[in-house]
């Protein structure tokens, strides 16, 4: 009897919106701006994200050492990755088949154990010169953040998006350095030795 109340009153709400001209939220954020932007493009720059924030002094070391800025949250360096014409090919071919990612729940993503979002790269869409929007790309945690003005969404990647991209930008690594786990010695600064204590009687 209670299931059939509760269905009852289920049908009554969704009638009483349908009458009222209430419109239900799509469960799924729209991205057709991406969409649209990627189909301008004529062009694109592909950037390199700097190390992990898990390798806290190499990042610091990498933002004095060289010019960086952000997007979407993300540091990058500024000087951009030269590719080759037939990679640059198959990038604009990936994202054309808009297989790459997929539209995130309005709700949003579920937490992921993974250290959270770090831009490896970013690919930078431009027409005649101008900037479209940005693709951010995390190996890591398999996610893009798309971003265009202070629009910034993050969506999972397929994993034919994910492994399509890996193959063709990995093999490129112009500033970053190699991987740098922390050790204990580089949270903690080395102790100075204690002073020498001369005894006289």
């Amino acid at each position: 009897m209670g299931k059939l109340i509760f269905l009852c009153v289920g049908a009554l709400l969704l009638w009483t919106s349908a009458a009222a001209g209430v419109i239900a939220l799509p469960e799924v954020v729209d991205l057709k701006w991406v969409n649209e932007a990627l189909a301008r493009a004529n062009s694109l720059t592909i950037l390199e994200g700097l190390p992990h924030p898990f390798e806290g002094k190499v990042r610091e070391a990498e933002i004095k050492r060289v010019p960086t800025f952000q997007i979407g949250g993300e540091e990058l360096y500024v000087r951009p990755l030269e590719i080759s014409a037939d990679d640059h090919r198959k990038l604009v071919d990936l994202f054309a088949t808009k297989q790459v990612f997929v539209p995130p729940p309005v709700r949003g993503l579920p937490a992921k154990f993974c250290g959270g979002f770090h831009a490896d790269y970013a690919i930078c869409w431009e027409k005649d010169g101008d900037t479209l929007c940005y693709t951010l790309i995390c190996f890591g945690c398999g996610e893009m953040r798309l971003v265009q003005g202070d629009v910034v969404v993050t969506a999972n990647m397929t994993p034919e998006g994910r492994g399509t991209l890996a193959r063709i930008l990995r093999p490129y690594r112009q500033e970053r350095p190699p991987f740098h786990l922390p050790k204990a010695g580089d949270v903690q600064p080395a102790l100075p030795p204690p002073p020498k204590i001369e005894y006289k009687p």
